[in-house]
C-alpha cells in the first residue's frame, strides 16, 4: 500500500467516527424536539378543534361535524381524530396510515416518534358535550428529520472530498521529494552519484537530503581514489615515468596482440639525432627536459591517428604502433612528426633543432615480435646511415592495394559478407552469454577472409559504415530466425559508424520489437569511444533508450580515467587482449586485473576477458573475478545452435 493511499484510509476511519456520531446526535437532538412539537402540535388542534366543534353537537349536527374534522384531517398533518360522545360512544373516527412513504424505512426503525394521543373536551354551556382526541401524523417529521440528516451527511462528505484533496495535494508535494529522494538513494547504490541542487522545504526531507548528497559526494571520492588507484598500478608497470608514454613492456604486449588478432598494423622506430652528445654537453636534467618535449611534440603529432601507440623504448628511441595505416600513409606520418620535431628546439644555448631518423615494418602473418623490432630497427640503422629520413623494409605494390579496394567495393556492392559467430561464455555457470558475430568476405577462391585483411582498404575509402550497414543487416537477420530465447546477439561497430546520425537513424528505424529487449548487443571500442565520447556516446544513449545492450571492447588498453563509466554505464566491458595474454606470469598485470574486476562489479558491469588461450589462463581469469570468457579455448562451445569461431 503506498503511502497516500495509507493516510487517504486513515483519515477516512478517523473522519468516519465523527461523522457517524455527529449524525447522531443530531438525530436524536432534532427527535426530541419533534416529539414535544408533535405532542404540542396535537394538543393545540385538540382544544381549537373542540371549540370548533361546540355549536355542531349542540344543534346535534353530525354531518357539519363531520365535515369540520375531514377539513382538518385531510391536510396530512394527522394521524388519529376521534370525537366521542358525552357517554363515550364514537361519533367521528378518522385514521391515517403512520408510516411514511417517502424517507427510507431505516429511519423509522431507527428512530421511531412516538405520537401520543392528547383530547380536549366539547363544552355546551357548562356541560360537557363529547371529547375531542387528536394524534399528530409523524411523517412531516421523518421528512424533516431526513432532510436534516441528508444535508447535514451532504456537507460531510464535501467536507471529506475538500480535505482529502488538500491532504493529496499536500502529499503529492511530499511524495514528490520523496520519490526523489528514492530515486537518489537507488543511484547512490548503482554508484550513479548524482546531488540534488534543490533542497525540500519541509526540515526532515531536507536533511535527508543534504545527507544522501553528501553520501553521493563520498562514494565518488571513494571510487575516483578506487580509479586513481588501479590506474596508477597500470602506470607503475607499463608507463614511462620521465615521458608519460608507454614502455617497452606495453609495446611487447600489444606486438603479442596483433598475431591474436591478426590485424595489419605497421610499426615504426623513432630515433632522436644525435641525443647522446647532447646529453653528455647539457647534462642530464636539460637533456631530460628536451626528452620531455620531444615525447610531448610527438604525442601531439599522432593524436589525430585511431588507434596509434605511440611508446618509449629506450633514451631517445621511440616506437609507433599503427592500425590499418598502409606504408603511404605510414611515410607521410614520419614525415609530419619530423616536421614536428623540426620546430622543437633542443635547447637555448643556440643548438639547433632536434632531428630523428625513422624506420617502418609492416607486420605481416609469421612475425614474432622479437623479428618485427628488428626489420624496423635495421630500417632504422639504415635510415641512419643516410643522415636523417626513412626506410620501409618491405614496400608494398601500389597496384596490389589498387585491387584490393576494387575487389572490396565489388564485395560490398554484390553483398556477399558472411558472419562467424563466436561464443562468450560464463566459465562458472557454463553457460553462454552472448555470441558475437565476425565479418568475413570471400576473395578470388572462395576462401573467406577475416575482417582484418579487408578493415584497412574499408577505412581508406570511406567504406567502414557501408560495411557495418550489411553486417547489421546479417544480425538482425539472424535474430528473426533464431530461438527467442536464446543467447543474445553482439556485434561490434566503428566508432565513425556510431557518430554518423543518419547510420544512427536507419539503425533505430530497422530494429523491431524481436531485436531489443537484450536480444541485440552493441560494442564499440574504448579508444574509439573516448575520441569521440560526445557522438558516440550519444548514438548508444538512443540504442539503449530501444532496449539494445551496450558493451566497451578493448577496455583497459588506453591510460585513461575511468571516472568517466560513471557517466556513461555500459552493461559490460571485454578487457583488451595485452591484458590477459600474460596473466599467469604476469604479477602486477594480474594484481591490476583483478583491480579492473573490482572495478567493474562496483558498478555493477560484467566484465569479459578476450583472447582466452587455455584452461589455466580461464582458471587464473576465474580466480580474479573475470565474469566471462572469449577465445579459442571457448570455440568448441555450442551458443544458440551456431558453433563459435574466429
Amino acid at each position: 500500500m503506498t503511502l497516500s493511499r495509507l493516510i487517504t484510509l486513515l483519515m477516512t476511519l478517523l473522519l468516519l467516527p465523527i461523522t457517524v456520531g455527529a449524525l447522531a446526535i443530531v438525530a436524536q437532538h432534532n427527535r426530541e424536539q419533534w416529539k414535544e412539537q408533535l405532542a404540542s402540535h396535537a394538543q393545540d388542534t385538540a382544544i381549537a378543534l373542540g371549540l370548533a366543534l361546540q355549536p355542531y353537537l349542540a344543534a346535534n349536527d353530525l354531518a357539519g361535524a363531520e365535515s369540520l374534522v375531514d377539513a382538518i384531517f385531510d391536510g396530512g398533518y394527522y394521524q388519529t381524530i376521534l370525537v366521542r360522545a358525552a357517554d363515550g360512544s364514537q361519533l367521528i373516527e378518522r385514521q391515517a396510515n403512520p408510516r411514511p412513504t417517502d424517507v427510507p424505512g431505516w429511519l423509522v426503525a431507527a428512530l421511531p416518534l412516538p405520537t401520543p394521543l392528547l383530547g380536549a373536551p366539547i363544552m355546551n354551556g357548562w356541560k360537557q358535550s363529547g371529547m375531542v382526541t387528536v394524534g399528530s401524523h409523524p411523517g412531516y417529521a421523518y421528512r424533516a428529520l431526513w432532510l436534516d440528516l441528508w444535508s447535514l451527511g451532504r456537507w460531510f462528505v464535501l467536507g471529506w472530498l475538500a480535505s482529502s484533496l488538500l491532504v493529496a495535494a499536500g502529499l503529492r508535494w511530499i511524495l514528490a521529494s520523496l520519490r526523489t529522494l528514492e530515486d537518489q538513494a537507488l543511484r547512490v547504490a548503482r554508484l550513479e552519484f548524482t546531488t540534488q541542487k534543490n533542497l525540500p522545504r519541509i526540515r526532515e526531507l531536507r536533511r535527508i537530503t543534504e545527507a544522501l548528497n553528501l553520501l553521493s559526494d563520498k562514494f565518488r571520492g571513494l571510487f575516483s581514489e578506487y580509479s586513481a588507484s588501479a590506474e596508477s598500478l597500470r602506470e607503475l608497470a607499463y608507463r614511462d615515468p620521465l615521458t608519460g608514454l608507454p614502455n617497452a613492456r606495453f609495446l611487447q604486449n600489444a606486438l603479442a596482440e596483433t598475431w591474436e588478432t591478426n590485424e595489419t598494423r605497421q610499426l615504426m622506430l623513432i630515433q632522436i639525432d644525435g641525443f647522446q652528445a647532447l646529453n653528455a654537453r647539457l647534462g642530464r636534467a636539460n637533456a631530460d627536459r628536451i626528452l620531455s618535449a620531444a615525447a610531448k611534440t610527438l604525442k601531439r603529432a599522432v593524436k589525430g591517428q585511431s588507434g596509434a601507440l605511440l611508446v618509449r623504448l629506450e633514451s631517445a628511441t621511440f616506437a609507433l604502433l599503427a592500425e590499418n595505416l598502409g606504408p603511404e600513409p605510414m611515410s607521410r606520418l614520419a614525415a609530419c612528426l619530423q616536421a614536428e620535431l623540426t620546430d622543437t628546439v633542443a635547447s637555448g644555448n643556440g643548438d639547433p633543432p632536434l632531428t630523428a631518423c625513422f624506420g617502418i615494418c609492416e607486420l605481416t602473418d609469421g612475425l614474432t615480435a622479437t623479428e618485427a623490432l628488428s626489420l624496423a630497427d635495421a630500417a632504422l640503422r639504415r635510415a641512419q646511415a643516410q643522415g636523417a629520413g626513412l626506410i620501409v623494409s618491405e614496400p608494398r605494390n601500389p597496384q596490389d592495394e589498387q585491387e584490393r579496394d576494387l575487389w572490396l567495393k565489388t564485395q560490398l556492392a554484390n553483398q556477399t559478407l558472411s558472419l562467424r559467430w563466436q561464443a562468450v561464455a560464463d566459465p562458472r555457470r557454463g553457460i553462454s552469454l552472448h555470441r558475437e558475430a565476425y565479418a568475413r568476405l570471400p576473395d578470388a577462391d572462395g576462401r573467406l577472409l577475416p575482417a582484418h585483411a579487408f578493415l584497412p582498404f574499408a577505412e581508406r575509402n570511406g567504406l567502414q559504415g557501408e560495411l557495418d550497414r550489411q553486417v547489421i543487416a546479417l544480425v538482425l537477420a539472424e535474430l528473426k530466425r533464431a530461438d527467442r530465447n536464446g543467447p543474445p546477439c553482439a556485434v561490434n561497430l566503428a566508432a565513425e559508424s556510431l557518430a554518423d546520425e543518419r547510420f544512427v537513424n536507419d539503425l533505430l528505424d530497422a530494429l523491431s520489437p524481436r531485436d531489443v529487449g537484450g536480444r541485440l548487443l552493441v560494442e564499440t571500442g574504448e579508444a574509439a569511444f573516448l575520441t569521440h565520447r560526445e557522438s558516440v556516446g550519444h548514438a548508444l544513449k538512443k540504442l539503449r533508450e530501444r532496449g539494445v545492450g551496450i558493451g566497451l571492447d578493448r577496455f583497459g588498453r588506453r591510460f585513461a580515467d575511468f571516472g568517466y563509466l560513471l557517466d556513461w554505464r555500459p552493461d559490460y566491458l571485454k578487457l583488451d587482449g595485452t591484458l590477459v595474454r600474460r596473466i599467469l606470469d604476469d604479477v602486477s598485470g594480474r594484481f591490476y586485473l583483478q583491480s579492473l574486476a573490482h572495478l567493474a562489479h562496483g558498478l555493477n558491469l560484467t566484465l569479459i576477458a578476450t583472447q582466452v588461450e587455455s584452461e589455466a589462463q580461464q582458471a587464473q581469469l576465474v580466480e580474479l573475478g573475470v565474469d566471462g570468457v572469449q577465445g579459442h579455448w571457448v570455440d568448441g562451445l555450442e551458443s544458440g545452435g551456431v558453433r563459435s569461431e574466429e
